[in-house]
This record gives C-alpha cells, sequence and structure tokens, in this order.
C-alpha cells in the first residue's frame, strides 16, 4: 500500500482583538445642585442687603 502523505493544512480564523471596556462610573451632581441651588437662594439676598 502507498503510503499517501499530503501537506493538508488547515487555515487559522484570524486574531481578534477584542477590547475590554472600562465601567463608567455615574458622575454624583448633588454637591453642583445643591451649589447652583444656594447661589441662586443666596445671592440676590446679599444683593438685597446691599441696598
Amino acid at each position: 500500500m502507498a503510503s499517501n502523505t499530503s501537506n493538508f493544512v488547515v487555515p487559522l480564523p484570524p486574531v481578534v482583538k477584542v477590547e475590554v471596556e472600562e465601567q463608567v462610573v455615574p458622575k454624583d451632581f448633588r454637591g453642583y445642585l445643591t451649589r447652583a441651588l444656594a447661589w441662586t437662594a443666596l445671592m440676590p439676598l446679599f444683593m438685597l442687603a446691599l441696598n
């Protein structure tokens, strides 16, 4: 029996780069909101005090 040697090559899939997504931490806007409300409430009182 003759040996049937063939160079059969299985093509490998291409290399796929997987990028890991970083989780976004939600910002706390409570400080900004409190500061904005304080400025809108206290500045008119300060302006009236100067009058």
